[in-house]
């Protein structure tokens, strides 16, 4: 999908993509660090959001903004809505 590294950095290990259900430019990449791309792939956000090793997404099907990160330190609830920006990254391509 991409070399860069901020998305695949343990792509052999684990590495998670999950569409917003209800938005299908909102693209989540989860690895060592949590990416979101509000673009198709265009653009990503990346951070050490979560809980680090992040290995599963759990999107709610009725608001694509309600998420829940399964990670090494258990899991995170949140609404991305209300989350801060993380820096920018290159996109998926």
């Amino acid at each position: 999908v991409s070399r860069n590294h901020t998305l695949a950095e343990r792509a052999p290990y684990y590495m998670r993509m999950a569409v917003a259900p209800d938005n299908p430019e909102r693209i989540y990449v989860l690895n060592v660090q949590f990416s979101v791309s509000e673009d198709g792939g265009k653009t990503i956000q990346s951070g050490y959001r979560a809980g680090g090793d992040n290995h599963d997404i759990w999107i709610d099907p009725e608001d694509g903004n309600r998420i829940m990160v399964a990670h090494d330190g258990c899991a995170s609830i949140a609404n991305i809505a209300h989350l801060p920006s993380i820096s920018k990254t290159k996109g998926l391509v």
